[in-house]
């Protein structure tokens, strides 16, 4: 019977295509027995001892059947992971989500090392292989962490410790615990000789004994995996703190929050086809405020984007997104259905938020902006503009307006200065939460198109942290801010945020944007961004962002300098004596 590769070249390629887009420098080839593997390197540089593991990723026999890949470690081996588990101070002194298939091979479980991975069936080996590299992620930090040990070893203890002494008595009664195998490479690629806990000649296991009953969200995605299980491990890994659900009606609901908004994200059970009604299968509904409300907001004027659907609730509905609904089914969308929606929803938010502070200002007579003491000379910054650094469509997202690198500033914000305290307050904060985002807010006055920061905020005890992203506790930003503003002579006011990065990635993501574009709104004048890297060492770089047309925000490179001794105006540093606090009362 000829496999899956032959009958099917198509998925054939695109399986090759897939891994060199996401593994590139993975290797693949072909056991005696005619099943295909790829041996992937994957680094680990979060941390942990070991930073390189090597994996042996085998489509079954039966593929592209559900749940026909096996993951076998290569290096470290499993003997070796588990003394690195009884040389560590963690407990239980197990390793967990492992178990053998039925030729005794020992196998990573990826079904649920705890509740950040889903156990979605996938029709692709690449998410299978994220898993994995996921789970060695969890091990290498858990292995340094009593406590995130005990969360990788997740609610599922008991049977893990059951499968581990199975593991344990089967490698004291085995001489030899798995023969090695020659591996013919089909591809003319370098043969591999697996080791110890190499994949079997035949697979005949059953599936993985840990697995329980699907869930049902795993229902939902099996009635179409490939193109329902990406979209779904993006939501439930992006961080929203309300659970996905599935109603009676098999729909996928997903709320969330974007400021202080709340949406709901609605995959109809069609997904990814259109809806019986020939409606785009996946849209966001308006929640809390309702179209009343914004309505209310913005008096004498349509709501931008919201239209009624066939049931007549009030949804988000942008143009282009028909447009980039049809690539998506063509396979030309370069990111997910979910991800492009929430994205729009985000610009549509910094667009609405614009419009109500615009629409405050009408009724209170006042043009909000960032208020400037009476002692600092405000200068003919906020009117002088060069053609360069205007806002429209020639203009690139990002220019270099550093004059220690072209000498072309730009005048809205020629260089920012940092206060000793501000700058030791963002490495305290970087510090301590060196493995996953953090950020906070930036306060202090800026004079002839000079920033300078005196003070910057945490994120808040309330905060979330993730690998990719934090979310400030927007209740603490606020209060803790107005109480560092009033402690100074001369109130400190709101002039952006900083946020740690990933690696050397020093530009903004999607989300970030959507950010810039509020506070830039809020500010009036523009506000500054600051991206904080460790590659290996400290590394701040620091924009100045501007609103443009249709959500756009353009960004300013700008020189820093840090220190008190940079701040000629010694005004901006003087706390307030109690005169100052009962003068501010009268």
């Amino acid at each position: 019977m000829p496999f899956w590769y032959e009958q099917d070249r198509r998925l054939f390629e695109s399986e090759i295509a897939s891994m060199n887009t996401y593994w590139p420098g993975a290797q693949y080839g072909f056991f005696e027995d005619g099943r295909m593997y790829w041996k992937v390197n994957l680094v680990h540089a979060i941390c942990g001892e070991r930073k390189e593991w090597t994996v042996l990723a085998v489509y079954c026999t039966d593929y592209p059947a559900e749940h026909s890949f096996r993951f076998y470690p290569v290096s470290p081996s499993y003997r070796e992971m588990t003394e690195m588990v009884r040389l560590s101070d963690v407990t239980p002194k197990v390793v967990p989500h492992m178990f053998r298939d039925d030729h005794q091979n020992i196998c990573f479980d990826i079904a649920d090392p705890y509740d950040a991975l889903s156990k979605t069936a996938v029709e692709s080996i690449v998410p299978g292989i994220a898993r994995v590299a996921r789970w060695i992620d969890l091990f290498e930090t858990g292995i340094k962490d009593p406590k995130a040990w005990e969360m990788f070893c997740g609610k599922r203890i008991t049977e893990v410790n059951n499968v581990n002494e199975e593991i344990k008595r089967t490698d004291e009664n085995e001489e030899n615990p798995s023969p090695e195998e020659e591996c013919t490479d089909r591809s003319g690629q370098d043969n591999l000789t697996p080791g110890e806990e190499t994949p079997p000649l035949e697979e005949k296991g059953p599936e993985c004994p840990l697995h329980e009953d699907l869930t049902p969200i795993e229902k939902w995605i099996q009635k179409s995996p490939q193109a329902r299980s990406r979209e779904i491990e993006y939501l439930q890994n992006a961080g929203f703190q309300y659970p996905l659900q599935v109603t009676a009606a098999e729909d996928v609901q997903q709320a969330f929050m974007i400021d202080k908004w709340m949406f709901l994200m609605v995959i109809d059970k069609t997904f990814p086809k259109e809806t019986e009604t020939a409606e785009i299968p996946i849209r966001i509904c308006l929640v809390a405020p309702n179209l009343s409300e914004f309505e209310r907001m913005i008096p004498r004027r349509k709501i931008p984007c919201v239209e009624k659907d066939h049931a007549g609730i009030d949804t988000l509905q942008f143009p282009i997104f028909q447009q980039e609904y049809e690539k998506y089914l063509n396979g030309q969308l370069d990111k997910l259905l979910t991800e492009t929606l929430l994205l729009h929803a985000r610009e549509w938010v910094g667009g609405m938020l614009q419009a109500i502070q615009k629409e405050k200002n009408k009724r209170t007579g006042w043009e909000f902006g960032i208020r400037m003491p009476s002692f600092l000379n405000r200068g003919q910054s906020r009117n002088t503009e060069e053609e360069y650094y205007s806002s429209n469509e020639r203009r690139p997202k990002y220019v270099d307006g550093r004059q220690s690198v072209n000498g072309r500033v730009n005048p809205r914000c020629k260089k920012i200065v940092l206060s000793d305290r501000a700058y030791i307050q963002i490495f305290n904060e970087s510090q301590s939460r060196i493995q996953t985002e953090t950020g906070g807010l930036l306060l202090g006055h800026f004079d002839n198109g000079i920033w300078y920061v005196i003070e910057a905020s945490d994120p808040g005890i309330n905060a979330k942290f993730y690998n990719a992203y934090h979310e400030g506790d927007d209740v603490y930003e606020n209060h803790v801010c107005g109480v560092i503003s009033r402690t100074y002579k001369h109130p400190l006011v709101f002039l952006g945020m900083w946020h740690r990065h990933p690696g050397s990635l020093d530009s903004f993501s999607g989300t970030d944007d959507g950010t810039n574009y509020k506070y830039a709104g809020s500010a009036g004048n523009g506000c500054i961004s600051a991206i904080i890297n460790y590659d290996p060492a400290f590394r701040i770089t620091f924009y100045y962002a501007e609103q443009g047309d249709y959500q756009r925000v353009y960004y300013t490179k700008v020189d820093v300098e840090v220190g008190d001794d940079k701040i000629p105006n010694k005004e901006m540093l003087k706390v307030a004596s109690v005169e100052d606090v009962l003068r501010r009362r009268q």
